[in-house]
């Protein structure tokens, strides 16, 4: 497999991983787990004042000049974000172009059909004037008196 190859099919994968992810954080589910997690969090420090003077990280962790861990955790998980909704951003344009795709097809269909009804109508629009023609003819020849008509002779 060429490298070309093996780039296409780990991005082929990072893809359906990202729209897993992205699909899975924007069900209800998962937004009413957050929703739930964050009522709990604030009843709980907002119950239980002595909780909310506690450290629960070291110094150096939560302190104002040594804050850049904090600060990397949060910057990568917005980035993370960031590329979730692009990926499902990607996903929903994959499912637009397709729906496009197959309405143009739908459309090109119609079109192909209507100009066959067209020229059916045209043909039979010819072969009813033939038939029309043919019909005063025969009418014409019909009312024609006998001695203009072509006589057998028999011998």
């Amino acid at each position: 497999m060429s490298e070309i190859n093996k780039r296409k099919s780990f991005n082929e994968r990072f893809v359906d991983f990202a729209d897993k992810v992205s699909y899975g954080i924007g069900t209800p589910l998962n937004i009413g787990f957050w929703i739930f997690a964050v009522i709990v969090w604030f009843v709980l420090f907002a119950s239980i004042p002595s909780l909310a003077n506690k450290n629960f990280m070291p110094a150096w962790f939560t302190s104002t000049s040594f804050n850049f861990p904090l600060n990397t955790v949060t910057t990568l998980m917005e980035l993370y974000i960031g590329f979730l909704v692009a990926a499902a951003t990607n996903r929903a344009q994959r499912a637009l172009t397709q729906l496009l795709n197959h309405l143009l097809h739908i459309i090109e269909r119609q079109d192909t059909m209507e100009r066959n009804i067209m020229a059916l109508l045209d043909e039979n629009t010819r072969l009813t004037t033939q038939v029309h023609t043919l019909t005063v003819e025969i009418h014409r020849r019909a009312m024609q008196p006998d001695a203009d008509k072509p006589r057998l002779s028999v011998r």
